[in-house]
């Protein structure tokens, strides 16, 4: 079958009904001013008139049976035809449709495939469907006729079956990333426990005799903060946090130098970034980046002088972690960070601190 434009689509409507038997389904009727309607052309081949011994007249039989009374078709001006055969081919050969549409009920379906079968498969330039109440019932049946290219029950039926597929998908989906997104959406507030560690090289001005400070200890954060899904599974958000921590770093390098170093810091503040992603229902892992703000006191002495400096610092901290939601408004969490503060310098010596954190919290949601 070439594709055309609708305008010189045809498309033909057969309707294999008993002789003299029951009315056109309404189907037909309203296939036939919807194509019309956008411009296709469509043309009727009925059955119903035909007397050539294919099918029983059902009325004889009801009258046998004293169902209805006899009735006189001639009277009423209508004579019934012969040829069915001969006439459909004729039809088909002057209309030349694109597109054959038949509506069956078991007792037409075989007179159906009569007419289909008597144009020879060489000359169907068309595709012929067949719908109906039979081909609904038996749609399996229907579709393995050679000269039936598509079950009209079996469109409707995938088209049933899509639907409601991707309708289960789009709730299911729908249903999962709105309770993500309930899940991590808003303000929050929350409270941190865990282990620091400050380590970094120290070194003397004068006599350049160095020393690797390190210390650990407890340490505690108030934070809080908003995020936002921006889709299904994605999240990004903004968290402030206050860092207390007991992290106090001596050191005496042993050498006749005397060197000696001792460095401190006080409460954190920090700024972050966090983007995550949802890796399990109810579950974000998360990726920060911030800048964290501390003042240190630096004690140094190369052997011949010594010196306090109290020095406010910024870091630049990367982290990582993991939240949870237990409840529908509390989450549980774990993260790490790694700060890389600015050198810090006094005239006995200086000092390059490194802070690592790993804390595990609780945040409730508002």
């Amino acid at each position: 079958m070439n594709f055309k434009n609708k305008n010189d689509f045809r498309v033909l409507l057969v309707y294999p009904n008993i002789q003299m038997s029951a009315l056109m389904p309404l189907s037909m009727g309203i296939f036939t001013a919807l194509l019309r309607k956008e411009g296709y052309s469509v043309d009727l081949f009925d059955c119903t008139f035909y007397a050539d011994g294919l099918t029983e007249d059902g009325n004889q039989e009801k009258v046998k049976n004293k169902q209805v009374l006899d009735y006189d078709w001639a009277s009423r001006g209508v004579v019934p035809k012969t040829g069915m055969i001969s006439d459909y081919i004729k039809k088909v050969e002057n209309f030349q449709p694109d597109l054959v549409l038949v509506s069956v009920l078991e007792s037409t379906y075989h007179l159906g495939l009569m007419l289909m079968e008597s144009i020879p498969k060489t000359k169907r330039d068309y595709k012929t469907v067949f719908g109906g109440v039979f081909a609904t019932y038996a749609p399996d049946k229907v579709i393995s006729e050679q000269c039936v290219d598509v079950n009209f029950e079996r469109i409707h039926l995938m088209k049933k079956s899509l639907a409601i597929l991707a309708a289960a998908t789009a709730l299911t989906t729908a249903s999962a990333s709105d309770s993500f997104a309930k899940d991590f959406e808003g303000f929050y507030a929350g409270l941190g426990i865990g282990l620091t560690s400050m380590k970094g090289e120290a070194k003397a001005t004068s006599t350049n005799a160095k020393a690797d400070l390190g210390s650990s200890g407890l340490a505690g954060s108030i934070f809080g903060g908003y995020g936002k899904m921006t889709s299904d599974k994605f999240y990004v958000g903004g968290e402030l946090d206050i860092g207390l921590d007991s992290g106090t770093s001596t050191s005496s390098n042993g050498n006749t130098s005397g060197a000696y170093f001792k460095a401190s810091r006080g409460l954190l503040y920090s700024a972050f970034v966090r983007g995550g992603v949802i890796v399990a229902p109810k579950t974000l892992a998360f990726l920060k980046l911030g800048v964290r703000y501390s003042k240190f006191r630096l004690s140094a002495s190369d052997g011949t002088g010594f010196e306090k400096k109290e020095k406010g610092k910024y870091a630049f901290v990367p982290g990582v972690g993991i939240e949870t939601m237990v409840s529908d408004k509390i989450s549980v969490r774990a993260d790490y960070t790694y700060a890389f503060f600015s050198e810090i310098k006094s005239d006995e010596g200086k000092f390059t601190p490194r802070v690592s954190t790993f804390l595990v919290g609780a945040a409730y949601k508002f």
